[in-house]
């Protein structure tokens, strides 16, 4: 009997939010600083390179979205065992996600390759800033693998509760990322400039240390996770129940990175600056959000063990000391956002003016929305949680085509600033419909572990 070092079925809640969360949240934080270092140091290059990996970096989120859905899977799964106090199916369950995200990874990195021209030459974007898109995402696709079996065992990691070495792992990889990164973008010793290139190179060798560790480590047999050598056999039923719960939790992020996608291309109608003024402030807006994104997981792994555990009134709670956590947190970044945010977008973009000045603004509309962003994600986290997938997927399509539909439509009335307008108008509309779904929830039907 494997002896239990993490069980969120009793104890204090508040507590287990927090010091579940501080990890995740951590964690997170220096994922988005990773993103920001390359985007610092692109920057120095011009709007040019900057426009470039812009319009890349929803392409690649948009892969990534495909496999972090079946790493949610596999998350859902490992917590509901955990609170079943069943390991031998968690064994099971993480060596069947290995495969599965192997088998993807690779089928997407090959079509992601040869296909990569074809991608960014629909976006219309000026003839340099395709070319420096086209090489940057080639490039980045040589990675996906790698970067896709680390989110796979961080997934099933946070299924058991243990969020702290994998945010170990990370920390490591961001700092070896800030050395690394000037040095193949502009070249030091026997190392050539790549340019923005040389970003995606970096990348590449940080996220190939991050997997070979986290494979180590989940094949060690140290943790409450074990995935064996001898059992690396696909099983059609376990891989179909991972694509069961998966799949919609895939179209989910599909259609948040779709929307993302979609908005690139309606900001790109506005040419260059625009483009670099929406990659850079979404960029930040995604590094303020971080603690949201922190205390949403948490939440998930709760409630995923106690739906596993079978105490629904504990769930209940989880979920409203978890709202009020995330609410009073966002409020804070919010206002300290609006106050500086041009402090903040002059340290990445320092001498191009028309494109601060649009980044500023950005920032500080999508600062509005952000408290009732920390309450969308929190419902987000426990219905996934409980293993409720499709009901998030059709929240964020839902949502997705609001936010799209709000852009278009004030776009042509206000120009430019129309879009910026829509990210709060569409949460508006958004929580009040996500509360709705919350309401009607009955987590006793959510019981995945029969």
């Amino acid at each position: 009997m494997k002896k239990i070092k993490k069980d969120f079925t009793n104890g204090s809640i508040t507590k287990t939010i927090i010091l579940l969360a501080i990890p995740l949240i951590l964690s997170n934080i220096f994922i988005t600083l990773y993103q920001i270092i390359d985007t610092y140091w692109v920057g120095q290059l011009g709007k040019e390179a900057l426009a470039g990996v812009s319009i890349s970096f929803p392409i690649l989120f948009l892969i990534n979205s495909i496999i972090m859905g079946l790493t949610i899977a596999g998350t859902i799964l490992v917590s509901q065992y955990k609170g079943k106090k069943d390991f031998k199916s968690i064994d099971f369950v993480a060596t069947q996600t290995i495969i599965l995200v192997t088998m993807l990874s690779l089928i997407i990195t090959i079509i992601g390759m040869f296909f990569s021209s074809t991608i960014i030459a629909l976006f219309g974007a000026e003839n340099i800033v395709a070319i420096i898109a086209t090489e940057y995402l080639f490039i980045s696709f040589i990675g996906v693998i790698f970067n896709f079996l680390f989110l796979a065992v961080t997934s099933l990691l946070r299924g058991i509760g243990e969020v702290k070495i994998p945010m170990y792992i990370i920390i490591g990889t961001v700092i070896l990322n800030f050395i690394l990164d000037p040095i193949f973008i502009f070249g030091f010793g026997i190392v050539p400039a790549f340019g923005v290139n040389g970003a995606a190179i970096t990348t590449i060798l940080t996220q190939f240390l991050s997997a070979i560790l986290a494979l180590i480590l989940i094949f060690s047999g140290k943790l409450e996770i074990h995935v064996k050598w001898c059992c690396l056999k696909p099983d059609k039923k376990m891989i179909f129940k991972l694509f069961k719960i998966g799949f919609p939790a895939s179209i989910e992020f599909i259609a948040r990175s779709l929307s993302m996608l979609l908005m690139t291309y309606i900001v790109a109608w506005f040419g260059t600056i625009a483009i670099a003024s929406f990659g850079l402030g979404t960029r930040i807006f995604s590094f303020v959000l971080i603690p949201s994104f922190g205390f949403s997981l948490a939440v998930s792994t709760i409630v995923g063990q106690n739906v596993g555990a079978q105490r629904f009134s504990r769930i209940k709670e989880t979920i409203r000391k978890g709202t009020i956590i995330s609410f009073t947190t966002l409020s804070v970044l919010a206002f300290f956002l609006t106050i500086f945010a041009k402090q903040i977008a002059l340290a990445f973009i320092p001498n191009e003016t028309l494109v601060l000045k649009e980044t500023i603004l950005l920032l500080q509309l999508m600062a509005t929305s952000f408290a009732l962003m920390g309450i969308q994600f929190t419902l987000f986290g426990a219905m996934r949680g409980a293993g409720a997938t499709k009901k998030v997927m059709e929240l964020s399509i839902m949502l997705g085509i609001i936010q799209l539909v709000n852009a278009f439509i004030f776009s042509i009335w206000f120009g430019l600033i129309g879009i910026w307008f829509s990210y709060p108008v569409s949460m508006i509309i958004g929580i009040i419909i996500t509360i709705f779904y919350y309401k009607k929830m009955d987590w006793k039907k959510n019981v995945l572990t029969h």
